[in-house]
């Protein structure tokens, strides 16, 4: 059950008062207690938001906590536009940018692997054969979820334009991206690619029969009440969007429209969505999500995934060398050793993590708009910062805040000693 902090203890003195009545041979009876974050910290969170506001790093924010199943803090800070100034509110939908990698491309992977309709060792090139050229044909499910394909990390649209010929921009870009050679060996390195995703997504709609709006609205948004989560933005929705860039639209872009250039010319029909970008989604409702994943796939009383999946899906699958180009000799090289779940980034140092948690207890994901959710799977507890960070610039500065934040639930969660 996921409840907001006020929602909390307005049931517990309710149960506490029908204890009380029926077991009237008692002195007293005491509800379960949750403890509100302290109201020191919940200012220290949103000072270190203001702060970046003052910077120019944000023109506003919507930040939320939760614990054990509720909802301890949502305050939306600053706000979305400005010039003439648009208030921040809790309802605002903000374009998730990567954050859609997780929350929708990934969630739809696990969704078809728990129907048994693909394995993590499913090779793609199995469902979409083109995807072999280049000696692709050893790439895997796990290995586009822990971006460890070989693939290179972007891509410029206008490549998959010049071999269009007339048909979808989808299907040229996933026809683009097939066509390309791998940078390093399948399953050596770590390279954070959209085009991981991006295909990902094909495959998912390819096995499913239907678009991944239809997938996820079917089988988890409209299950656990995530109303207001969408590839494709209803008016209201559209009404309520932080916009991603000041000023003027470009050429092309509506309200409404993703901010990233390859998930705006994949497109979002009602047969295809792109997988690297594209979902937006609102406070509220990540806050069911994150609390579904905690929960281990259930949420309300609906289960949308089997407590195993969920395990699976937050587990280390990766923990691999940086790709790092190539040296003199034309040999890949590494860098630091980076952990991967399946879709999730799983952390592994401070301010993410604490020495008195188990190892891979914390996941979590960023997005390229400002966006940012982080999972502390051994506490229970969850920190959503949402912002439309490149409203303000381009490329983003918006790593300290979430450090900043995070670092201060950590140390809630666990104390500032460790």
């Amino acid at each position: 059950m996921m409840v907001r902090f006020q929602e909390y203890r307005s049931l517990a003195l309710r149960t506490a008062a029908v204890v009380a009545l029926a077991l009237s041979s008692l002195a007293c009876a005491k509800a379960p207690e949750v403890e509100p974050l302290p109201a020191e910290i919940a200012s220290q969170m949103e000072q270190k938001v203001l702060d970046a506001i003052a910077k120019g790093v944000m023109p506003g924010a919507v930040l939320a906590v939760g614990h054990d199943g509720v909802v301890l803090e949502e305050r939306a800070i600053g706000n979305k536009a400005l010039n003439p100034d648009v208030p921040m509110t809790t309802d605002t939908v903000f374009d998730l940018a990567s954050v859609s990698k997780v929350v929708g491309t990934a969630t739809a992977t696990m969704l078809l692997i728990e129907d048994g309709k693909m394995t993590l060792d499913t090779r793609v090139a199995d469902i979409l054969p083109q995807f072999a050229e280049h000696d692709k044909g050893d790439v895997r499910i796990r290995d586009l979820m822990t971006h460890s394909s070989g693939l290179k990390p972007y891509e410029n649209w206008k490549t998959a334009e010049a071999i269009r010929n007339g048909g979808a921009q989808s299907d040229a870009l996933v026809n683009r991206i097939a066509s390309l050679e791998k940078q390093y060996p399948t399953a050596e390195y770590y390279n954070y690619s959209c085009l991981n995703f991006l295909t990902l997504a094909r495959l998912n709609e390819i096995v499913a029969g239907e678009s991944q709006e239809s997938l996820l609205r079917r089988r988890v948004w409209q299950p656990l009440g995530m109303n207001d989560t969408a590839y494709v933005l209803r008016p209201d929705m559209v009404a309520r969007w932080a916009p991603t860039f000041a000023g003027s639209l470009p050429e092309g872009r509506q309200p409404g429209s993703t901010h990233d250039p390859l998930a705006f010319y994949y497109g979002s029909t009602p047969e295809h969505c792109p997988g690297n970008a594209g979902l937006f989604s609102t406070v509220h409702d990540l806050e069911k999500y994150c609390q579904m994943i905690l929960n281990e796939g259930e949420l309300n009383g609906v289960r949308v995934f089997k407590p195993e999946t969920i395990r699976l899906m937050t587990g280390v699958h990766a923990a691999l060398p940086d790709y790092k180009g190539r040296d003199a000799n034309g040999n890949p090289k590494g860098g630091e050793i980076t952990q991967r779940g399946l879709g999730w980034g799983v952390y592994s140092s401070a301010p993410y993590t604490h020495p008195d948690g188990p190892a891979g207890s914390w996941v979590g994901h960023t997005g390229y708009t400002g966006t940012y959710l982080w999972l502390d799977m051994n506490k229970n507890a969850y920190v959503l910062l949402l912002a439309n960070s490149v409203y303000s610039k381009d490329p983003p500065v918006t790593t300290p805040t979430r450090r900043a934040v995070t670092g201060l639930m950590v140390d809630y969660l666990y104390g500032s000693g460790g």
